[in-house]
């Protein structure tokens, strides 16, 4: 590789808030792999890192804070180093976006798994370079998309099993434990009430009411010796019947 001029070097590290710490996307994995990129292409350690923690890299540099000051501080002939090409991008076209913003101020950008960090992505006039870096970042994208659609998958499955995913105990049941996974249990006299809401707002719609939540909320009451205020009312009636033990 032609020795490269160049001005300051920074490191650029990424995770996203529903991102485990694995498979070296972790922050401290990423400072880490970048100082030795670093080390091993400029022989010195990088000038500072910008660091976007719980940040989606659906978004464009300008919408993300540590993105947005990067490119703000960044000046013709930088150097951002990267040390996963995912960390930077989760859609093509925010990677186009970068890399025309970045060839315009000749800023050289370097991804690790981008034939192991030996050229700018963003600079390089080699037909080969462009081919896989659009390959990896149209796989990055897609990545995005199947990881989303299995942990859709997996909280449906979850529900359909009766299983806790999270979050408050929806009224009408209440959280037991078998072995290792906790479950939703109904709570009959709770349940009975859900069902009379239910009843209750059918019957209202039908005489035009749109928000009887206050008036159901005196029929339960006198009819069930519970207290239950109006806004909890509401909750119950328009929280979808097969999200009640999931929410």
């Amino acid at each position: 590789m032609e020795r490269l001029e160049y001005e300051s070097i920074y490191g650029y590290c990424r995770v996203s808030s529903d991102e485990q710490a694995k498979n070296g996307t972790s922050l401290g994995e990423q400072k880490k792999t970048i100082t030795k990129m670093c080390l091993y292409l400029f022989d010195k350690e990088p000038d500072g890192f910008y660091v976007d923690d719980g940040v989606s890299g659906t978004l464009d540099f300008t919408n993300r804070p540590q993105g947005k000051e990067l490119q703000r501080n960044l000046e013709p002939n930088d150097v951002v180093l990267v040390a996963k090409l995912d960390r930077l991008i989760r859609r093509l076209s925010v990677l186009c976006h970068i890399r025309d913003d970045f060839n315009e101020l000749n800023i050289h950008l370097f991804a690790h798994d981008i034939l192991g960090g030996a050229e700018s992505i963003t600079t390089s006039k080699s037909p080969n370079v462009n081919m896989f870096v659009n390959m990896m970042g149209t796989f990055a994208e897609w990545d995005k998309e199947e990881t989303a659609r299995k942990l859709y998958q997996g909280k449906m499955a979850c529900v359909e099993q009766g299983r806790h995913i999270g979050g408050g105990v929806p009224f009408g049941f209440e959280l037991v434990k078998e072995g290792k996974h906790k479950f939703l249990k109904e709570i009959p006299e709770q349940q009975a009430i859900i069902q009379y809401v239910d009843r209750s707002l059918e019957r209202h719609k039908a005489n035009g009411r749109k928000t009887p939540w206050r008036s159901i909320s005196k029929q339960i009451k006198s009819l069930y010796k519970t207290e239950i205020p109006p806004w909890k009312v509401s909750r119950i009636a328009l929280r979808k019947l097969k999200d009640r033990a999931s929410v």
